[in-house]
């Protein structure tokens, strides 16, 4: 058997990382960092923020301390979550059995505490899983749903000894980054798990006060499963040592992936929030060449006439001059017009990113009226639509492995309010970002307009053709006027409003 550095590079071992694995966690990385904010990336330094050729430490270490982000990827992804999780999802009162939905109390039926008033055995409720699956899938590209159940107690126990013990089917979130290695086979025409192998990080008891990380890989097969314990030997050499194992009832592996980004293949995707990141990089690369510049523009003293030395003398606000009769001090400053460009720029970052959340709302097809990119089959086609309709679909095969498990006819369904809702909700920074869109030619008023209605930012009774012909009349009796004001020899462009 070949050498290998680590367990996680031999193919043998469960801790193995594949290469697809390696691929995403790379694409995925940019999100995660700028998704923490402006203090994790100074830690970062030159990752992220460049230094320049021959800029000293000292320089380039001040800089980075001034530079800051507003934190939009993050602020987007909550904002895009919330969208869906408008309205919270709910049971079909219609097919999700008791068990699982629960049921209020009445004068006919007692109270019954379904299983998804606590869906993870750690007091989650299902909704609230449901939301914290949704963040991790939009926010890295997908995300999964296991389906666990814990082992039987010994034979001759009964169902009542069963609901005491807690022994009853519950969901496992699990990140992208925590799916380390997968088999993929082909059945019936359809490719399905065949394995799959889950990185699992714990924080357990360490002495009579201390606490330590403990890693264990949770491998999964169709009617089994394996947990092995990552530790080191007496060389401290790692090694990875099978630690318990037992079967399942189940001829499938009950592992549920949720899609919220660009799906590319079986258990691979692309962030969706990646482009943004990329952008809000930029800025943050922008703004700090900004700040420079803006200290280089405050005025400097000058100081004349000491013939002594010719250091540079380290002042303050109330430093005292002494100079001879020849001498001068003075203040030296530019006029900063250059700082425009650098605004401009910084603007032009800001209605971008303004703007993304919009897109991933609305269908990439090019649309020509406002009304066509909130119709059903257009809305279909938009990044967050697909991305709520996999969570839906998750969420249903999620409670049909309960059903499995538990012996139940079905899971039921679930009803999400987003997919049933035609209207676009844009956010206050996407109504500046389209409305600087229209000012500046690049949209159309009818367009805007429609978009403001759609959206609610318009009165529901409000007449989009109504407000166009308004307009219109505005600017006609304005272009009069200052055609009248011209043929009098006057400048229209200094007419009072």
């Amino acid at each position: 058997m070949a050498e290998y550095a680590s367990p996680t590079q031999d193919p043998n071992s469960p801790a193995y990382e594949s290469e697809s694995y390696r691929r995403q966690i790379a694409e995925l990385q940019i999100v995660r960092d700028f998704r923490k904010g402006t203090a994790h990336l100074r830690t970062c330094s030159t990752k992220y923020l460049t230094r320049f050729p021959a800029e000293e430490a000292e320089a380039y270490n001040y800089r980075l301390k001034q530079s800051l982000i507003h934190n939009d990827t993050e602020t987007t992804l909550q904002a895009l979550v919330g969208r869906v999780f408008k309205k919270p999802p709910e049971f079909d009162a219609t097919d999700v059995p008791v068990e699982i939905a629960g049921q209020k109390a009445d004068e006919q039926n007692a109270k019954v505490e379904g299983w998804g008033e606590n869906i993870d055995l750690q007091g989650t409720h299902w909704q609230v899983f449901a939301k914290e699956v949704a963040t991790d899938a939009i926010g890295d590209g997908h995300a999964f749903i296991y389906v666990d159940m814990p082992p039987k107690l010994p034979e001759g126990s009964t169902l009542a000894d069963e609901k005491a013990a807690g022994i009853r089917p519950y969901w496992v979130k699990y990140k992208k980054d925590q799916a380390i290695n997968w088999i993929v086979e082909t059945m019936n025409n359809r490719p399905r798990l065949a394995q799959i192998t889950f990185k699992e990080m714990t924080c357990e008891k360490d002495g009579a006060y201390g606490e330590k990380s403990v890693t264990r890989y949770r491998v999964l097969r169709p009617g089994s499963w394996e947990l092995y314990l990552l530790s080191k030997d007496a060389n401290g050499k790692e090694q990875v040592t099978l630690e318990t194992s037992g079967p399942s009832s189940l001829t499938e592996i009950p592992v549920v992936p949720i899609y919220g980004g660009k799906q590319t293949g079986f258990l691979e995707s692309f962030p969706c929030l990646e482009p943004l990141a990329q952008i809000e990089c930029s800025r943050y690369n922008l703004y700090s060449d900004y700040r420079t510049g803006i200290h280089m523009i405050l005025p400097a003293i000058v100081r004349k006439g000491d013939g002594q030395t010719n250091k540079i003398n380290q002042v303050g606000w109330h430093t005292i001059f002494d100079v001879d009769k020849d001498g001068d001090v003075a203040y030296m400053s530019v006029d900063g017009a250059g700082l425009t460009y650098f605004e401009n720029d910084l603007k032009a970052l800001d209605q971008r990113m303004a703007i993304f959340g919009l897109q991933l709302e609305s269908a990439p097809t090019v649309q020509k009226t406002a009304t066509e990119i909130v119709t059903s089959d257009q809305k279909a086609d938009a990044p967050l639509t697909s991305s709520a309709q996999s969570l839906k679909d998750g969420l249903e095969m999620a409670l049909l492995y309960l059903a499995k498990y538990g012996g139940l006819a079905t899971g039921g369904s679930v009803i999400l309010d987003y997919l049933k809702r035609k209207q676009l909700v844009l956010s206050p920074q996407a109504v500046t970002a389209l409305n600087q869109a229209a000012s500046n030619g690049h949209l159309d008023t009818q367009t805007f307009l429609e978009i403001l209605h759609e959206s609610g930012w318009l009165a529901e009774n409000a007449d989009v053709q109504e407000i166009l012909k308004r307009l219109e009349a505005a600017a006609e009796k304005a272009a009069e006027r200052a055609a009248s004001v011209f043929n009098q020899g006057g400048n229209p462009g200094e007419m009072d409003a």
